[in-house]
């Protein structure tokens, strides 16, 4: 019989007369250059085609560069700021620029608009479930070791239900045997509600609050909303000059990111930062 990989070392399936390319996650048709199925992530990569492959840039993202960030965003009535870039303008490409990663690989995920704590929270940890394997494949090698680092970015709202999403990451990770620390950092910034989050336990997380704090671009004078602390934070970092609230007056403080340093102690990575 005739040897079945071809092109890319993907193997040419004739099952149905169709003449495909088998790419694991999904099927690809020659002729027309195009999947048979969406993107596995097109959930989260709602501002792009979900037939597209690596956001139509295969030169820059088909090797993996040690860097994911996920953005997760608050409340937003705008739906094409939702789970997008858009919503998080100069802010995401400083941070990107900060950990060196691939601005083509970063993804956006809309934190909700319920203003329940406990909702959003649930709602995390449901769409973190869905995709924490395919996610998880993104960063881990065949052999189950962490190739890539996660950084996770919150704004306002959009905290709680990272804390969710962060969770059912760990909780996957775990079950999956992964090798190494899959979530190096969660930064929140100016966390709303703060008071009843959570930090998860052995993951390096940074808040970062202005104390003056106006409600969602000055919509409503409410300081007490997003300038309460989380419980278990590793570092807290307080500006009692802004007041603003926007994402985008949290610029200055994106040299302060950094992940956490873990010791193999035997058993599993150990966080070593000291908390401050």
């Amino acid at each position: 019989s005739e040897y079945p990989y071809l092109f890319g070392g993907k193997e040419l399936n004739e099952d149905f007369g169709l003449g495909w390319y088998d790419h694991g996650a999904r099927w690809r048709d020659p002729w027309s250059t195009l999947w048979g199925q969406v993107d596995p992530l097109a959930d989260i990569y709602t501002s792009y085609s979900p037939y597209g492959y690596v956001l139509n840039r295969p030169l820059n993202a088909i090797d993996p560069d040690g860097k994911l960030v996920i953005f997760i965003n608050s409340f937003t009535p705008i739906k094409s700021n939702q789970g997008s870039r858009s919503y998080w303008g100069k802010f995401a490409s400083g941070v990107e620029k900060h950990f060196g990663e691939n601005p083509n690989k970063s993804l956006f995920v809309h934190g909700g608009n319920e203003l329940s704590r406990g909702l959003r929270l649930a709602n995390g940890f449901v769409t973190g479930a869905k995709y924490a394997d395919q996610i998880l494949d993104i960063i881990v090698d065949e052999n189950g070791h962490v190739t890539e680092t996660i950084k996770i970015i919150t704004h306002s709202m959009g905290a709680a239900f990272g804390k969710g999403f962060v969770k059912a990451l760990s909780r996957a990770a775990k079950r999956r045997g992964v090798k190494g620390v899959p979530i190096t950092l969660v930064a929140d910034f100016d966390p709303f509600q703060a008071k009843g989050l959570k930090a998860e336990p052995n993951i390096f997380t940074q808040q970062f609050t202005q104390e003056g704090g106006v409600f969602e671009g000055g919509l409503m004078e409410a300081p007490w909303l997003a300038n309460q602390r989380q419980k278990g934070a590793d570092e807290q970092h307080d500006d009692k000059d802004e007041s603003s609230h926007s994402i985008s007056t949290f610029i200055d403080n994106i040299n302060e990111l950094k992940e956490g340093t873990y010791i193999w102690n035997g058993n599993e990575w150990e966080l070593q930062d000291d908390k401050k």
